[in-house]
């Protein structure tokens, strides 16, 4: 029961007129001291007598948990109740039970207190056992408590009273038949707990009990490492090997126990498993046996010699072991492993204990093994000696130390560095200096040709730089490429050892075989101050190499302004060029170099001239599309219309440019300078042609017309037919994507100039329909086609009534063809905005009278609606009230429910208007739909009755007529362009005209092709 407490005090006035103390303090104070008189008065005058403190104890829980036998039975008397439990769920059986109040504990069970009473699964025999109370244990278990009752972390009696150590109650449980096996959530078990307490009375006493000596906790570690590794106890380790502990057992590192015990460095427990047998030769996970953790931790003489004596083997280790051993100074050991016969100049993983030891840096274990004998010059996989190491790492004391022992000096790395190399490249002026006095070869040279002092040269060394020279070392050494020390330093900008080269008689002017001078590198490169140096020390200003380059060149290729700016005040000829006849200038407008072409013109360089092709700085800028190096030019007087060997312009090489952007703007300021737009390249192209093919043509055509290069009006239409014709015959590719370019042009048609487009609106929209049809006419053929073919089957499909015509014509992928060109039509946003700006609302007009008028002439959906309307009615005699609505299925496509066939048919096509089709079906409600072409003729002849019974119509009433027709839908504008052509009063271009003047859709114009 949980715990109701009351916070209220209560007094009373007694007999003197003077109030008593507070009751509830009284009553848990009487029980607690035993005071039955007292008590007795307190209840007595009312009291709750299971009052609760602020901790949940009432009079009882406080009474038996102190043993008051007395007070326990009187509260009882006056039906205390049991089931009462404080804040941390005991109740008064728990209490007593607790405190081993055995009298207590017999008491409250004998009136009505519950032995099985739990908070978080805590019994009462739980806090028995805990408490290590035998006889309360032994009571609880004859009144039949649960033992193996477990709490809320899996703990039994068993292992809180192997936990907290009680021998006797254990073997009183397990007497009783707990479980010994038991685990906790954690896994400890008895044996565990009394392991980890180093408790060998309870030890010995479960293992006797049968308890499972090799049992493990959580971290898979069984008895035997726990007592090694975090007990250290010789004492337990004994106990558990003589009750037969796995010896051979591995944690998850794969350590044995005598693997831990070296560690440890605990003689007598090594001697124990030793004597056991343990095996010396077993490996961790890291393939170290005892022996080399014994000496990798914490070596120990005493150790080490026991597991020698015991057979641990060093063959396979003598490197190891041997470094190990004079890694911590333990020469003894060392001496020790020497004298059982340990190789001084073992290899293990490619290397020797020397190599090891120089490596690390312990000069005392290398001067060790080097007294006993060590090959100085041994070789490791890396093939590298001890010395090398030793220089590698900077060390100069280990590298004395190594030439004193003869260390040969003439090695060499892989690539050939010799040592001296090795030692500058490491920038150790120490190391060289010891090396030099050693008497290396000066001239030695790796496998690129480089000496040591090409080598201090890249390195940039000045001190050690100094060394070679006064040992005598070549200042004009060549490498494999010819190159000298002084290209090196001037290639990487040292310019103080440049200065001490030229000063040591090294030629300013020598060149590397590539005909590279110092100061062509340096300028190469940026480094101004080497720069200057070289031409203060009197170097050629503009020597050139073999393709005629200079070092103004390269510096300006490169962008160095300041290296640009001080050659030129030196001097340097500007109009200077290379073997392909490119100057400066050319280089820099190539690159986009504003800055420095601007420097260059102010330094008066030639802005017309050519190259070997012909090409000007202009053109070179152009093609990069470097609009603001072109205006420069032009601002300059570059010729804008100047001619390559190809006959390519400024602007024709601009038109082929990859960034539209800078394009345009390149573009606009070539033709401000009234750049030909007309001009013809050797290929017959000119920039328009590019831009075109580029799908670049309405940008530049509006930018053309804007800046006066063209007149739009003159536009060649006939050119761009030829074009599309040419485009749309390249494999794998879609026609309208192929179009696209042209389709922009004649975008910019009507951008640029609206009156322009007003006036030819008609014309270039026929033009315009005639090139798309052209193009995918033989799409709609195909599809069309591959539709007849599977009309039988279809049609046998759909007879029956009760199937739906739409699922199947959705499974049919020759039918959904329509769709997806219908789909793919309305994607190309360059043919909507073309035909918005031909007339408003076209494009949708184009789109869904195109498909539909074709697939009407076709027949295709007049061929189902006759044959779904005779199923329909062959088979409404026979169907009973039942099928009624397979009837209604059937008339999907019936022409007597033109609205309802049309609604169905535009959302299975994915249209938005329906008008298209209405019309078409409202104009062929007939019985029959083969009555279509007489009704075609006599709405001819009605339209062309209206112009002809008034000759003399005005253009402004033809044109209304043609409106009123027009605008109602493209299937009646068919029949109006028909009726005036029959008529003979309007000839072909005009009907065109009026046609794009009036709203006229794609539809009739591809009708009206079609019909003449």
């Amino acid at each position: 029961m949980q715990p109701t407490f009351e916070t209220e005090t209560t007094s009373q006035e007694n007999n003197s007129g003077q109030m008593d103390v507070p009751y509830n303090m009284d009553i848990h104070a009487s029980a607690k001291a035993g005071d039955i008189e007292t008590l007795k008065l307190i209840v007595n005058q009312g009291i709750n007598i299971d009052l609760q403190d602020k901790d949940g104890n009432t009079p009882l829980c406080i009474a038996s948990q102190n043993g008051h036998k007395g007070v326990v039975e009187y509260l009882l008397s006056k039906d205390a109740k049991t089931d009462l439990v404080t804040i941390d769920g005991d109740t008064a059986l728990h209490l007593a039970a607790e405190k081993g109040h055995h009298e207590v504990v017999k008491y409250l069970l004998d009136n009505r207190a519950d032995i099985e009473a739990a908070q978080e699964g805590v019994t009462p025999l739980h806090r028995a056992a805990a408490g290590g109370h035998y006889e309360v244990v032994k009571y609880f278990l004859k009144k039949g408590a649960n033992i193996e009752a477990k709490t809320g972390n899996e703990t039994t009696p068993l292992l809180w009273a192997a936990e907290n150590g009680h021998s006797e109650v254990v073997r009183l449980l397990l007497d009783n038949g707990a479980e010994i096996e038991v685990k906790n959530c954690e896994g400890y078990t008895p044996l565990l707990w009394a392991m980890e307490r180093d408790d060998s009375e309870t030890l010995k006493l479960l293992l006797e009990k049968g308890a499972n000596v090799d049992a493990t906790n959580e971290s898979g570690n069984t008895l035997l490492f726990l007592a090694i590794e975090e007990q250290g106890s010789a004492r337990l380790v004994k106990l558990l090997l003589d009750n037969g502990a796995n010896m051979d057992v591995t944690d998850k590192d794969g350590n044995t126990p005598l693997h831990l015990a070296v560690v440890g460095a605990d003689h007598e427990i090594v001697e124990l498993l030793l004597d056991k047998g343990a095996d010396t030769e077993a490996l961790d996970c890291e393939g170290r046996t005892p022996l080399v953790r014994a000496l990798d931790w914490n070596p120990c003489l005493g150790v080490i010699k026991l597991l020698l004596d015991n057979g641990a083997s060093i063959d396979n280790d003598s490197a190891t072991l041997l470094y190990l051993a004079t890694l911590s100074d333990n020469y003894e050991v060392a001496e020790l492993l020497l004298d059982r016969g340990a190789d001084i100049n073992a290899m293990e993983d490619g290397e020797s204990a020397l190599h090891m030891a120089v490596k690390s840096g312990y000069h005392k274990a290398a001067r060790f093994l080097l007294d006993k004998g060590a090959n100085v010059d041994a070789i490791d996989s890396c093939d590298k000696t001890p010395l090398l190491w030793a220089v590698d790492r900077n060390d100069a004391e280990m590298v004395k130390l190594l030439l004193h022992a003869g260390a040969n000096t003439e090695v060499t790395l892989r690539d050939s560095d010799t040592l001296l190399h090795w030692a500058i490249k490491k920038d150790d002026t120490e190391v060289v200096k010891i090396l030099l006095d050693k008497g290396v070869n000066l001239d030695a040279r790796d496998n690129y040709g480089k000496t040591p002092m090409h080598m201090a040269a890249q390195m940039g060394g000045i001190e050690i730089m100094e060394l070679l020279l006064e040992k005598g070392a070549r200042g004009d050494a060549r490498d494999n490429r010819g190159e000298m020390p002084i290209h090196y330093a001037a290639g990487m900008g040292y310019e103080k050892v440049v200065r001490i080269l030229l000063d040591n008689g090294v030629k300013v002017d020598d060149t590397a075989s590539n005909s590279k001078a110092a100061l062509y590198i340096a300028a190469r490169n940026g480094h101004l101050e080497v720069v200057e140096l070289l031409l203060n020390r009197g170097a050629a200003i503009d020597a050139s190499t073999m393709s005629g380059k200079t070092a103004l060149h390269v510096a300006v290729q490169n962008g160095h302004f300041g290296v640009i700016e001080f050659l030129l005040n030196q001097g340097a000829k500007i109009d200077a060029s290379t073997e392909d006849g490119f100057t400066s200038l050319h280089i820099a407008a190539q690159k986009g170099y504003i800055k420095v072409v601007k420097f260059l013109l102010n330094y008066k360089a030639n802005v017309d001239v050519k190259t070997i092709n012909n090409h000007t700085p202009l053109h070179l800028a152009s093609v990069q599309c470097h609009h603001e190096v072109v205006k420069c030019l032009l601002d300059n007087k570059a010729k804008v219309d100047s001619i390559d060997n190809y006959g390519n312009t400024s602007l024709i090489l601009a038109a082929r440019g990859s960034n539209d952007g800078e394009m345009c703007k390149t573009m606009r300021y070539l033709l401000k300078a009234k750049a030909d737009v007309n001009t013809q390249n050797q290929d017959g192209s000119t920039a328009l042609d590019y831009t075109i093919l580029e799908e670049k043509s309405a940008s530049i055509l509006i930018l053309s017309s804007e800046e006066g290069a063209i007149n739009l009006n003159d536009l060649n239409l006939s050119k761009l037919r030829n074009n599309i014709n040419s485009l749309i015959n390249v494999e794998s590719c879609n026609p309208l994507e192929k179009a696209m370019g042209l389709l922009n042009v004649l975008d910019a048609l009507t951008e640029s100039d609206k009156a322009f487009a007003g006036e030819i609106r008609g014309i270039i929209g026929a033009k315009l329909v005639l090139i798309i049809q052209e193009s995918i006419t033989p799409i709609i053929q195909e599809s069309i086609e591959e539709i007849r073919l599977e009309e039988d089957n279809l049609l046998q499909q759909a007879i029956p009534p009760q199937k739906d015509i739409l699922p199947i014509l959705k499974e049919n992928d020759n039918l959904l063809k329509l769709k997806r060109l219908h789909e793919s039509l309305e994607k190309k946003e360059n043919v909507k905005s073309l035909l918005d700006n031909l007339s408003p609302g076209c494009l949708d007009k184009l789109q869904k009278s195109f498909i539909l008028a074709k697939a009407l002439e076709k027949n295709v959906l007049k061929l189902h609606c006759n044959s779904l309307k005779k199923a329909a009615e062959g088979f409404t005699a026979k169907l009973n009230e039942t099928s009624k609505s397979a009837i209604q299925q059937s008339k999907l496509f019936d022409v007597s429910n033109a609205d309802g066939a049309v609604e169905n048919i535009t959302s299975f096509l994915g249209l938005k208007d329906q008008g298209s089709l209405l019309l078409a079906f409202k104009f062929t409600k007939a019985e029959d739909l083969d009555n279509h072409s007489s009704k075609r003729s006599r709405h001819s002849e009605l339209c062309g009755e209206a112009v002809e019974n008034d000759e003399d119509i005005q253009a402004s009433k033809r044109q209304k007529f043609l409106d009123q027709s027009v605008s109602a839908d493209s299937i009646l504008s068919c029949e109006a362009v028909y009726a005036l052509n029959d008529s003979g009063n309007v000839d072909q271009g005009s009907s065109l005209h009026l046609l794009g003047n009036t709203h006229a859709s794609s539809g009739a114009v591809l009708d009206y092709d079609i019909q003449n």
